[in-house]
């Protein structure tokens, strides 16, 4: 075979000659003959060496990988709430060998899906953009019927009528929203809906349905916006990645086919402590301790001994929050400092002890009538006058913090 002389950056000038020479005089046993680079088997036939051959053979790489299963995501909603939410897709398409998500983004604001869709595709997302309702979608028929649902949706509205679209039809559903109650306190909720869970699908439409009644309109701004709450904005990080971590473990097991890793409805304050949310339908207020050992005794999913959850009360009239605790010793508490509505408990309390002064004053009054020693009329008045305003402060403050059109509470995605 012909040789190659060395190269000249390590050898002198004389030696490379020499050896060059030696090269140009061995190249002439070589002239006029055919060289056969393909080797031969035993059947002196050429040997077919194909890639797939050679990988074989010398065991440097295996077969291709199986394509991905692809799960198209219909995301209701493109704004804030899905463009934070997106680093779910990209953590879940990165982790999984055998699926990848594909959203379609769905948004009525003109040119919102598409600019959402094109920031997805900056960060390695196959995506596609619809601008319409995600309601409208639902029932269209145009993609798969059994895609998952995923709402990042500013209006609880909006929700109501994406649960009521997709009654017919074999879906999952992921859902997000943020609550800024009347009192100034913060919620956060995310569900997760198996496609056949009808009960559930019905408490999340109720709930959502008279969250809605009770809203104001373009209440973002009031969460996170100009003048907000500093606290609620130091939440917010992760609050986001709160449903993010939702969104990317609940779509793993959607796309092997088995129930969701969360419960059904969960809420948090500030994105670390995750608590139970069991949503309670009625045609009016309940005793909060009644309702609470209720709960405890007919929990829509396990309530474990010392561990708290949040009822959510929902009436015609509107909607009330009790932070709940069922302690080791079976005793069930409302704890006061992070009850939604406390204020309803208090009111409950100050009734009761307005009832007991009451009780007291009249004995006293009693006792003072048979002493013939008749208690001053000014005093009398003033005491009556300060029980009958510490019972009138107790009602408002159970007014503001239950939601109703009068107090209405702002919702964001």
């Amino acid at each position: 075979m012909p040789c190659i002389a060395p190269s000249t950056s390590s050898r002198p000038r004389r030696r490379h000659a020499e050896d060059h020479a030696a090269c140009k005089a061995s190249d002439g046993d070589y002239q006029g003959k055919t060289f056969n680079t393909n080797p031969t088997n035993k059947n002196n036939k050429p040997e077919n060496k194909t890639m797939s051959n050679y990988n074989v053979q010398n065991n440097i790489v295996g077969p291709p990988p199986k394509p991905k299963k692809v799960i198209t995501v219909l995301n209701g909603g493109a704004h804030r709430g899905a463009r934070e939410n997106m680093r779910a897709f990209v953590d879940f398409n990165l982790e999984s060998s055998g699926a990848q998500v594909i959203p379609y983004y769905i948004d009525p604001a003109p040119g919102r899906a598409l600019a959402t869709q094109e920031e997805a595709e900056g960060r390695g997302i196959i995506a596609r953009a619809i601008e319409g309702r995600i309601e409208d979608a639902l029932v269209s028929g145009d993609i798969d019927a059994t895609a998952p649902v995923v709402l990042n949706l500013d209006r609880a509205s909006a929700v109501a009528s994406a649960l009521h679209a997709v009654e017919n039809f074999n879906r999952a559903v992921l859902a997000y929203m943020m609550l800024k109650l009347p009192s100034g306190r913060l919620w956060a909720v995310r569900l997760a809906l198996e496609p056949r869970d009808g009960v559930a699908r019905e408490a999340a439409f109720a709930f959502f349905d008279r969250i809605a009644a009770v809203s104001e309109r373009n209440a973002s701004a009031g969460i996170f916006g100009t003048g907000a709450d500093p606290a609620h904005a130091l939440a917010e990080p992760a609050i986001r990645a709160w449903f993010a971590e939702h969104t990317r473990a609940n779509l793993s097991k959607i796309a092997a086919g088995v129930e969701p890793v969360t419960n059904v409805f969960e809420a948090t304050s500030d994105g670390q402590r995750t608590v139970g949310l069991h949503i309670v339908v009625r045609p009016s207020w309940s005793d909060t301790a009644a309702l609470a050992d209720e709960v405890v005794s007919n929990p829509t999913w396990p309530i474990r001994r010392g561990s708290q959850f949040v009822v959510a009360e929902v009436t015609p009239e509107g909607v009330r929050f009790h932070l709940v605790r069922r302690r080791s010793d079976e005793r069930v508490t409302v704890h006061g400092t992070d009850t939604i509505n406390r204020a309803a408990v208090e009111a409950q309390e100050k009734a009761q002890a307005l009832a007991v002064a009451r009780a007291a004053e009249q004995d006293a009054a009693n006792a003072r009538r048979s002493a013939n020693t008749p208690m001053d009329q000014a005093e009398q008045k003033a005491a009556m006058v300060e029980l009958v305003m510490v019972a009138a402060a107790a009602l408002r403050r159970a007014e503001r913090e239950t939601l109703s059109t009068r107090n209405p509470v702002m919702t964001t995605d």
